[in-house]
């Protein structure tokens, strides 16, 4: 039996791919994987199997699995069709199957050679900007722990300074045992309401490419200064450490305060466009006093330090108009 496992719109997007495809290699399955389905090709599988991360990538997802169906025996899985209702709704009824929501047990602790890891899922929310946060919708807000699983190059914890502290010494003490790899990027790294300064002492034993949180809402201001704070004195600064900043969920003047204060502390922003978690595509809904040509301003100028760091904000040219000239 061959199986095809697709990661749609990106080979490397979905670590649920990854597990699958080992899960039915180790059953006697032939398995390639891939991120995307080829008419020419591809036709001689008995199973399609799609993974899809992001809403935006449902669409070809839908066109992908229309062609495989005629083949083989299609599943689908993934962040994109569990973490909002109209998607789930939508792939139903463009493909005439259901999808698999949530996490899938039969294949969650499959061990894996791949490049990204959890040692743990789910999150507690503390933060007004967690209501847009898909992480408790797919995982929950209890912590469920996989303290056996091979350390890798991307730590995907969603909330490392929330888990218990035994647990993050085990994660720790796991990367000094038997990580050679170099720098780990614990890419969604750490959330301001749990950070401390022993936090901070305890993390620092571990090999991070770089300091990661949100700092997402102006009512977890003084959280997030407080851990900006706490890591300057530390002398950690410029890119390493780098706060990712959602743009569009509060007017204009809040989100660019955010994001200055973000620099002032001597560090990066990422700032993030707020997108729907059913946005598919077509113009993007903003709200406030947003427009989407200004998120994708403010986003493209702040995600390059080069430009922020040489030119004045209301200098900035884009599209022929100047986009931030009003903060």
């Amino acid at each position: 039996m061959k199986a095809l496992v697709v990661s749609v719109g990106g080979k490397n997007k979905s670590l649920g791919a990854f597990k699958l495809a080992a899960w039915l290699r180790r059953q006697g399955w032939i398995v390639e994987m891939g991120d995307r389905v080829c008419p020419m090709f591809d036709s001689g599988f008995d199973l399609y199997a799609f993974s899809v991360v992001f809403s935006w990538d449902l669409p070809a997802l839908v066109a992908q699995v229309r062609t495989a169906k005629r083949w083989g025996d299609v599943w689908i899985g993934g962040p994109a069709v569990s973490f909002d209702d109209d998607n789930f709704a939508f792939v139903v009824a463009e493909t005439g199957i259901v999808p698999v929501r949530g996490i899938d047990d039969r294949f969650e602790t499959e061990p894996t050679d791949c490049p990204m890891v959890y040692f743990s899922r789910g999150c507690p929310a503390y933060s007004p900007a967690c209501g847009l946060c898909p992480v408790p919708k797919l995982e929950g807000r209890a912590f469920r722990y996989y303290p056996n699983v091979k350390p890798a190059r991307l730590l995907l914890d969603n909330n490392l300074s929330a888990l218990p502290v035994e647990y993050q010494e085990h994660i720790i003490e796991r990367y000094a045992a038997e990580w050679t790899g170099g720098r780990v990027d614990a890419n969604s790294g750490f959330e301001p309401h749990t950070f401390t300064e022993e936090t901070l002492r305890r993390w620092e034993r571990f090999p991070l490419q770089c300091w990661r949180f949100g700092y997402d809402d102006m009512k977890e201001r003084p959280q997030a200064l407080r851990m900006l704070r706490n890591l300057k004195a530390a002398g950690y600064r410029g890119k390493r450490v780098r706060v990712y900043t959602l743009i569009g969920n509060e007017p204009i003047a809040d989100c660019h305060q955010r994001i200055r204060e973000v620099i002032d502390h001597g560090c990066e922003p990422v700032p993030q466009r707020l997108r729907p978690l059913n946005w598919r595509s077509g113009p993007l809904p903003t709200r406030h006093d947003w427009d989407e040509p200004t998120l994708i301003a403010y986003q493209r100028f702040y995600m390059c330090p080069q430009l922020w760091k040489r030119v004045k904000p209301e200098d900035f040219k884009y599209q022929g108009r100047r986009p931030l000239a009003a903060c």
